[in-house]
């Protein structure tokens, strides 16, 4: 018998009625007698029954036995008419584990199943890696759990332990973000982070064509912040007050604002296998690297649909970019942090390096400078031309590049982003537009 076969005996004899009515020796029988058989525990040189592993005085109901019988997991039974309880688990992790060099216990009613790694610290509870339901849980994933932790082979081998602390490790990293959201939360609403800025800032400019300063929306997320927060006295103990250190400072008048306004930075370039490329979105980062990196591993591409951000539709995206002709997307709808660990999980996947990849970044008002004097000098384009490398993977992925014409554009969205050169700004790239989208032919 297989062990899919077995569980669903086990699942048949529930659904008749059984697990109701069976005491402790008939769930052993019935339960899980039929579950060890199928994991490989067969004859007394790997399965014992009452036994006392070690020193112990108390029996357990099975002992899994190795080479030279020595036990590798302990299981106590309990009858499948009656819940499992806290106290029997209590009761089960009293043995001496470490002297009896035990990896594995389990408590079992035959239906319920709960494996524990009992020499492992902490509570009974911090200690468990599995808990199943042979009627309620998926077949597959049911029997992976039990053949991966409780067949003979896995004990033997040492495998169900390294599986075993995988799972429990999976666990508590689970339990700690699930206890770091409320504080991630509530840090800010303390104080939003320059990472929730951006996003609203590239939420709003993705809406509006425009982008709101830092100060905007520091202001409108503080009072959003404020409206939402529940009240705070003596009648709510639970609610958690931050700190004075903490909390935010009153939000700037808007005179203040921009006598105070620190200096932005955008996203120029970036630099790849030693070559430069220019860009005028941050999001064009990301969606140049995966062209780039395509054109390297177009023979096995498919590996980037592991990763999260790629998708084989672009309904899939927000904010799709197809790369060449892969047949792939990839959603470039992201903050600035996002982006940048997507480009570098892509690149690692394929065995490059963190340090190969540099974004450049431009204070504004340099840039203000710098785009002013490339629409007033005839030859100040030159500094916005795309290099060869770029231009020739313009035309192997159908990626956008720079030209001039986007020089005028990116000038006019600048001119709303800072109060330098503003007019000057509009002025030459009103000047400049047309007559630059006619010399597109020139490169």
């Amino acid at each position: 018998m297989t062990l899919r076969d077995a569980i669903a005996e086990v699942r048949s004899y529930v659904q008749d009625g059984h697990s109701t009515r069976a005491n402790e020796q008939e769930t052993k029988e019935w339960f899980i007698s039929p579950i060890l058989r199928a994991l490989g525990w067969v004859g007394p040189n790997r399965l014992a029954s009452e036994s006392r592993p070690g020193q112990e005085r108390t029996r357990m109901d099975y002992s899994l036995l190795g080479p030279q019988r020595t036990p590798l997991a302990l299981i106590e039974a309990k009858a499948s008419r009656r819940a499992l309880a806290d106290n029997d688990v209590t009761q089960m992790l009293r043995y001496d584990f470490h002297q009896a060099g035990v990896d594995v216990c389990v408590l079992t009613n035959g239906i319920v199943w709960w494996l524990y790694l009992p020499r492992e610290k902490g509570s009974p509870a911090e200690r468990r890696f599995a808990a199943i339901d042979l009627q309620d849980e998926d077949l597959a994933d049911t029997a992976g759990i039990l053949e991966s932790c409780l067949e003979y082979e896995a004990l033997t081998s040492g495998s169900a332990e390294k599986r075993a602390k995988e799972m429990l490790a999976a666990i508590q990293l689970d339990q700690r973000m699930r206890d770091e959201i409320p504080r991630a939360w509530q840090r800010l609403v303390a104080g939003p982070n320059e990472m929730l800025i951006e996003l609203v800032q590239e939420e709003v400019q993705d809406a509006l064509g425009a982008r709101p300063d830092d100060g905007q929306v520091r202001e409108e997320l503080r009072s959003f912040f404020d409206q939402q927060r529940p009240p705070v006295g003596p009648e709510s103990p639970r609610t958690i007050i931050p700190p004075i250190s903490s909390l935010p400072e009153p939000a700037p008048s808007p005179s203040t604002a921009r006598r105070r306004k620190n200096p932005k930075t955008q996203v120029v370039a970036f630099r790849l296998w030693g070559q430069t490329y220019s860009v005028q979105r941050q999001w064009e980062v990301l969606a140049n690297v995966a062209d780039l990196v395509y054109l390297r591993h177009s023979h096995n591409f498919e590996q980037v649909l592991r990763l999260g951000r790629f998708h084989q539709s672009a309904d899939d995206c927000r904010k799709p970019h197809q790369i060449g002709n892969s047949g792939v997307f990839v959603d470039c709808h992201l903050s600035y942090q996002d982006m940048k660990r997507t480009c570098e999980r892509l690149l690692g996947t394929y065995g490059y390096s963190v340090g190969d990849l540099e974004i450049v970044t431009e204070d504004l008002n340099t840039m203000s400078d710098r785009l002013l004097g490339a629409l007033q000098d005839p030859y100040g384009y030159d500094s916005f031309r795309p290099s060869k490398e770029r231009r020739s993977i313009t035309s192997a992925t159908g990626a956008t590049a720079f030209s001039h014409s986007g020089v005028a554009k990116q000038a006019f969205e600048l001119a709303r982003s800072t109060s330098r050169n503003r007019d000057g700004l509009r002025s030459a790239a009103l000047t400049a537009y047309v007559p630059a989208a006619t010399r597109e032919g020139s490169w």
